[in-house]
């Protein structure tokens, strides 16, 4: 009885320690996770400088972030982690001239 319990008590610590880690049960099904704003190469093709803000958010929609001491930058950030491990990072900042119009757009792979 006592050996029935302590391997029953093992089996339960072992199965709490590997539900926490980062190992892989063969089989187990992982999602795909995206976070931010999802940004396809055909809408970043329609941005051009001259765009006002409203035009840029139309297309793109809101920025993930806006500097508050440069009102002028916005920064779009997107992050894909695949359910097999692979993870894709994409950055897209769009700068404003003075005048609220689109300026430079830089397009970034991390």
């Amino acid at each position: 009885m006592k050996t029935l319990l302590i391997s029953a008590l093992l089996a339960c610590c072992t199965l709490a320690i590997t539900a926490c880690s980062s190992y892989r049960f063969p089989g187990a099904y992982r999602i795909d996770v995206q976070q931010g704003n999802i940004l396809k190469a055909s809408d970043i093709a329609k941005i051009q400088r001259g765009m006002s803000k409203d035009q840029v958010r139309y297309v793109l929609g809101t920025p993930l972030t806006t500097n508050n001491l440069n009102s002028n930058r916005w920064t779009y950030l997107y992050s894909l982690r695949e359910g097999n491990g692979n993870n894709i990072n994409k950055r897209l900042d769009v700068l404003f001239d003075s005048s609220g119009k689109v300026s430079e757009i830089k397009d970034t792979k991390r």
